[in-house]
């Protein structure tokens, strides 16, 4: 095959019109193209199952255990007895934790 830019630029205008006339339709049907592509991909990744080296790895994973530093509650303590304005807080707060 032998190209000669001179023949294509000749046909550019044709297909130019072609475009033109038709651009909303390729648009809809390039949209729609990937609309589709993208719902059997979502469709593929939500039946997929995980392998079972992924379900050994989660559940064979140690739970990490909140710490409680002891100082710090001692001093929250000792500072508590020691203001009671920070008594009463604490004391409404033990009896309702959910009022702000």
């Amino acid at each position: 095959m032998n190209f000669n830019i001179d023949i294509i630029k000749s046909q550019l205008p044709k297909y130019k019109k072609i475009f033109e006339r038709y651009a909303v339709f390729i648009f809809l049907i390039t949209f729609l193209g990937i609309y589709i592509f993208l719902v059997q991909q979502i469709g593929k990744l939500i039946n997929s199952e995980p392998s079972p080296q992924a379900v050994t790895e989660t559940s064979t994973k140690p739970i990490s255990r909140l710490k409680i530093d002891k100082n710090a509650v001692s001093q929250m303590e000792q500072l508590e007895s020691q203001n009671i304005q920070v008594q009463t807080l604490f004391s409404e707060a033990r009896q309702n934790p959910f009022a702000e």
